[in-house]
């Protein structure tokens, strides 16, 4: 028997029982339709935190003081927070560092924010002037950035300077910060890591919040040299600041975490959310799976008479089975093309349905061809794996019982 008419034999089964086929395949669209929009929002959560995170730069390290671990060795606490300052002294070693290539220096604090009439708190980041603008991938909306002779002069994040105060912030305007004046010199792009933050040199920022010990940091700042591995670069800056600190790496008081350590974490977990929602719409892929051998079953039943005639004029066991597993072939197609058409629509219109990111940009989801070919191929699995337990048993049957049937 020629591959079309079998071909054609299936369609005719599938023509035969139209109701009951299409129940079937609404079971595949459902289930086929859930996989691929978990999937694109999956996928473009991924492409979405490349995107940010790829403006900050993988190869930046951040140190912070303090240390959280378990105290299996401490005592009875359940945790320990064991927190020592980051001065003058760590900055030194890790400019001695070869794979380090520029070091800044931070604080962080909050100050009360005065703007032609409109007050509030806000957050402000002291940085070291002079390294800040090499080691930041912060773009400038208008003005500049910091120079390394500026003084009493800030930087706005984007929601700062449109959004905090009643009227926009403009450049070369005075913004009163804790009662001392400071002029705006630039306004950062939307998007950035410091959108809701004021930048101020470090000097000020010492002097702004009161610091007593001028030479204490809340956090350093590292670039890492390009080429250079940023892991072995993490090790090496660890192993100088045990020997600088005098601590193991079990007594450690301070903490470091690489933008690409980062990353990397962040996408496993998307990952593994990812999966756990796929596997949980999946069920519907698998309730559609049992329809379908439901619906081959029948089919058998209904067509005994027509193997025992198929079979009485030469027709093989094989063929036989291969008429029925492309009828189920058939069903999981076309299941899975309406199920991939409904996917599709539906993924297009979550980025306007959920609530938008907090720079303001819709949330994205991302198909490409691979996934498409892919639930297309598995479905067509799907199909032929649910009837294949029919078809053998109607490859099976003897002419004689078919055609008394």
């Amino acid at each position: 028997m020629k591959f079309a008419k079998k071909f054609k034999f299936a369609i005719s089964i599938v023509r035969y029982s139209k109701l009951r086929s299409w129940l079937t395949i609404i079971g595949i669209v459902i289930g086929v339709a859930s996989v691929l929009v978990i999937v694109s929002i999956g996928e473009g959560l991924e492409k979405s935190l490349n995107k940010q995170f790829s403006g900050i730069g993988a190869d930046i390290v951040t140190i912070s003081p303090g240390f959280k671990r378990s105290s299996s060795n401490l005592g009875d606490v359940e945790n320990q927070n064991l927190i020592a300052d980051l001065d003058r002294k760590d900055v030194i070693a890790l400019k001695a560092i070869t794979d380090v290539e520029y070091v800044d220096t931070n604080i962080l604090g909050s100050v009360n924010a005065y703007y032609q009439g409109s007050a509030g708190e806000v957050i402000i980041k002291g940085v070291a002037q002079s390294v800040w603008p090499k080691l930041t991938q912060e773009k400038v909306e208008k003005g500049r950035l910091l120079d390394s002779a500026d003084q009493n002069v800030i930087l706005l994040g984007n929601n700062i300077a449109n959004d905090f105060f009643k009227n926009k912030v403009s450049i070369n305007k005075p913004v009163v910060l804790n009662g001392k004046s400071y002029r705006v010199v630039g306004i950062l792009k939307k998007g950035g890591m410091h959108d809701d933050q004021i930048i101020i040199p470090l000097s000020s920022a010492y002097q702004l919040m009161d610091y007593k010990k001028k030479d204490v940091y809340d956090m350093i700042t590292l670039r890492i040299k390009d080429g250079k591995d940023i892991d072995k670069a993490v090790e090496k800056i660890q192993q100088r600041l045990d020997i600088i600190r005098h601590v193991t790496e079990d007594e450690r008081d301070y903490s470091v975490l690489s933008t690409k350590q980062l990353m990397d974490q962040i996408k496993d977990v998307s990952k593994s959310v990812t999966m756990f929602l796929g596997a949980i719409a999946a069920v519907a892929l698998v309730v559609g799976s049992v329809g379908i051998a439901n619906t081959m079953f029948t089919s058998v039943l209904e067509k005994i008479k027509d193997i025992g005639v198929m079979k009485a004029i030469g027709a093989t066991n094989l063929e036989i089975l291969e008429i029925f597993l492309f009828n189920s072939a058939i069903i999981g197609l076309v299941g899975g093309f309406f199920g991939v058409c409904l996917g599709l629509l539906i993924s297009k219109a979550i980025p306007f349905i959920l609530p938008r990111a907090s720079d303001g940009s819709l949330v994205s989801t991302s198909i490409s061809l691979n996934l498409i070919l892919g639930i297309l191929l598995f479905s067509i699995l799907i199909g032929m794996v649910s009837g294949a337990i029919p078809a053998f048993n109607a490859s099976r049957l003897k002419p004689v019982d078919s055609l008394r049937y």
